[in-house]
């Protein structure tokens, strides 16, 4: 059937963004070092590496509040995932256990896409199994937030 007034559109694949893998390797690779130079302090408190100064309560609904949100506790317990305390990590925020392992994973899956690129292989794209994660995330979250 013909179209109407409009030329048939050519499928082109996008080119590969290294750019956009280099970007998330190296925000992972920040994220997961971070996490293994910082300390919790007093089970409330995180500092600044090599410094000891306290990183001001970032939680604005806690604040407001007086009550944790469904994030608190998500950079205490990057923290202690990173110093290897998985049952410490598991009581700050039972769901940054989950997120900790999406940010670990990104490193060894953006160098591999950044080697395919290289290689000139097309990237492998996983999108229904990215989008799977951030709903089992979020789920994760809320559930966890009304325990």
């Amino acid at each position: 059937m013909p179209s109407r007034g409009r030329a048939p559109q050519e499928f082109r694949p996008r080119p590969p963004d290294v750019k956009f893998h280099l970007v998330w390797l190296c925000m992972s690779a920040g994220i997961l070092v971070l996490s293994m130079l910082m300390q919790v302090r007093n089970s409330q408190q995180v500092t600044i590496p090599f410094t000891q100064i306290p990183l001001p309560e970032l939680c604005s609904f806690r604040r407001m509040t007086g009550m944790d949100c469904a994030g608190c506790g998500m950079t205490r317990c990057f923290i202690s995932l990173g110093h290897g305390d998985v049952p410490g990590g598991w009581n700050y925020n039972p769901s940054g256990i989950l997120l900790y392992g999406i940010v670990l994973f990104q490193i060894p899956f953006r160098a591999w896409q950044l080697w395919r690129i290289h290689r000139g292989l097309p990237e492998v794209h996983f999108s229904g199994y990215g989008y799977s994660a951030m709903v089992l995330f979020a789920v994760l979250m809320v559930c966890q937030w009304g325990i």
